[in-house]
C-alpha cells in the first residue's frame, strides 16, 4: 500500500467501529493548503490514504476553514477507491507530458487562428520486472474494471512543492499490455490521460 502521509495530509489510524457523533477526539484528515503558492491553474487535489483496508458504511466529511474570508470552499467532488503501489518503481523513461486537442487553421497568407482547448498532461508509466501475480492481480485487473472510461488518481510525488504538479484525476488512455519479462516475472505500462474539471 501508498505511504501513510502525502505532503501536509494527515491521519490517524482508520477507524475501527461503528460509526458515531462526530468530536474532536475521532480520526479525521487535516489539510493545510500553505503550499500551495504557485499552483496557477492545476487544480489541487486533497488525499490522504489509510495504513489498513477500511471498510465502512458512511464517511462524514466536515471542512474547517475559519481563516477563510469568502466563507465558502469549492470542492469537486469526493472519490473513495482503492490503492495500488507496485513494488518496483517506473523504469527510466517513465514521464508527464503536456497534449492539447487546440484546432489550428491556416489561411492562405499563413496567418493562423485558435480554437483553443485546455491543455491536459499524459503519464506513461512503464514498469518492469514486477512479480508475476501482482502485475496480474493488481496492474491488468485494475485496468480490466475501470476501463479507459473509469477513473485513477495517480501520485507520483507526493512532495509538498509538486503536489499539484504530479497527482491528478485520469483515465486510461488504453488498456495496458501484460508481457512476461523473465520466469515468474513480468512488465505492464500505462498511459494515462487527465481528466479535466
Amino acid at each position: 500500500h501508498l505511504p501513510p502521509r502525502y505532503g501536509r495530509l494527515r491521519h490517524p489510524n482508520p477507524l475501527r467501529r461503528p460509526p458515531q457523533p462526530w468530536s474532536p477526539n475521532l480520526p479525521c484528515i487535516r489539510f493545510e493548503p500553505d503550499h500551495l503558492i504557485g499552483a496557477g491553474q492545476l487544480t489541487q487535489n486533497a488525499f490522504t490514504v489509510f495504513d489498513d483496508d477500511v471498510r465502512i458504511a458512511a464517511l462524514d466529511v466536515r471542512i474547517f476553514d475559519e481563516g477563510n474570508p469568502d466563507g465558502v470552499i469549492d470542492l469537486g467532488r469526493l472519490l473513495c477507491m482503492a490503492g495500488w503501489q507496485p513494488t518496483r518503481n517506473p523504469l527510466l523513461g517513465s514521464g508527464l507530458g503536456i497534449e492539447t486537442d487546440t484546432a489550428t487553421e491556416k489561411s492562405q497568407s499563413g496567418a493562423e487562428s485558435f480554437d483553443r482547448r485546455e491543455p491536459f498532461r499524459v503519464y506513461t508509466l512503464n514498469y518492469g520486472y514486477l512479480p508475476e501475480q501482482e502485475a496480474l492481480d493488481r496492474g491488468l485487473e485494475m485496468a480490466r474494471r475501470i476501463g479507459i472510461d473509469g477513473e485513477v488518481f495517480v501520485v507520483n510525488d507526493y512532495r509538498p512543492a509538486n503536489l499539484h504538479r504530479l497527482s491528478f484525476l485520469a483515465r486510461l488512455r488504453q488498456p495496458p499490455v501484460w508481457e512476461r519479462s523473465a520466469p515468474r516475472l513480468a512488465n505492464i505500462s500505462f498511459q494515462l490521460k487527465e481528466r479535466l474539471p
